[in-house]
């Protein structure tokens, strides 16, 4: 089998089907789907049985967080490659003949990964992420550029050291850092076509997400870069800076005007101009706003 699709999901029915009508769809036809259903409490079971298609396999699990989930399905799956895809998302019906294509082109490279398209709620494209190129890894290593939906992984370069981390409090940015330790060891090949959709809606926002949720995240990102920087740490400055900004925002949104300032202090030592970024002024913004509220 060629591909084994991996979808961990909790709580998505509404978007669900419509991801998986998406899927298959696919004009290629050689894959499998694997739905795993992290402890639903909704329709999600309901939605699955709908299909007749033997191309779906469907495994119900308590709730753990998506980094089990998305492992538990790699468990089961058959595929040669592995591509983990969101279940509020669309695949466009030559996203799977692309990888095929490209994969068949470039002689079974180790991780590909293709650009993808901002949808609104209605499936209209907002935006598109650009900059792809055919080697992603620099850019991997300084800002969240890479969407698992558009990645396909060869199945034998995936093993318990660079899967997904267990635990159920990593909810900020676990598939960056998922990308970011492959690409630490592997070669990360861009294509330029954008070939599936990620859906904007108010479920899947950041503001869901809390100053301690990101602070647990960083500490991750802090010791897979201990472990990896070498002579070359401004590499990852962007990285840095960006999860600086994240825990910064969030302490001002939060009304912590203390800690909040302690992390744009922190931006500043790695790069004043930095403060000029869309996110840290709108950090600057909600500290305002903290500070009229004493």
């Amino acid at each position: 089998m060629r591909f084994s699709i991996i979808i961990p999901t909790y709580n998505r029915a509404r978007f669900l089907k419509t991801t998986l009508d998406s899927i298959l769809n696919q004009t290629f036809t050689d894959f499998e789907i694997i739905v795993v259903d992290d402890g639903s409490t909704d329709d999600t079971e309901s939605v699955v049985s709908a299909f007749s298609s033997e191309k779906i396999k469907y495994f119900k699990k308590e709730n753990e967080e998506r980094g089990k989930a998305r492992n538990f399905g790699f468990e089961k799956s058959n595929g040669e490659y592995i591509n983990f895809f969101d279940s509020d998302d669309v695949m466009y019906k030559f996203h799977l003949a692309s990888a095929n294509e490209s994969i068949n082109k470039l002689s079974n490279p180790e991780v590909i990964c293709f650009p993808f398209d901002y949808l609104d709620t209605s499936l209209s494209i907002t935006g598109t992420r650009k900059g792809f190129n055919s080697k992603m890894n620099d850019q991997i290593y300084q800002k969240n550029c890479v969407h698992l939906n558009g990645t396909f992984i060869r199945k034998n370069v995936l093993n318990k050291e660079n899967l997904f981390i267990e635990d159920p409090r990593f909810r900020v940015s676990e598939d960056w850092y998922f990308i970011l330790n492959l690409a630490l060891k592997r070669t990360v090949i861009g294509i330029q076509k954008p070939t599936s959709g990620y859906v904007i809606h108010n479920e899947s926002t950041m503001s869901n997400f809390k100053s301690n949720d990101i602070l647990i995240a960083w500490t991750y990102f802090q010791n897979l870069l201990n472990d990896n920087i070498s002579s070359e740490q401004t590499k990852f400055s962007n990285l840095i800076l960006d999860f600086f900004s994240m825990i910064a925002l969030a302490y001002a949104i939060e009304g912590n005007r203390v800690k909040s300032f302690q992390y744009l202090l922190k931006i500043c030592r790695v790069n004043p101009l930095a403060l000029l970024s869309k996110r840290t002024l709108g950090t600057l913004k909600n500290y305002l706003h903290a500070s009229k509220r004493v």
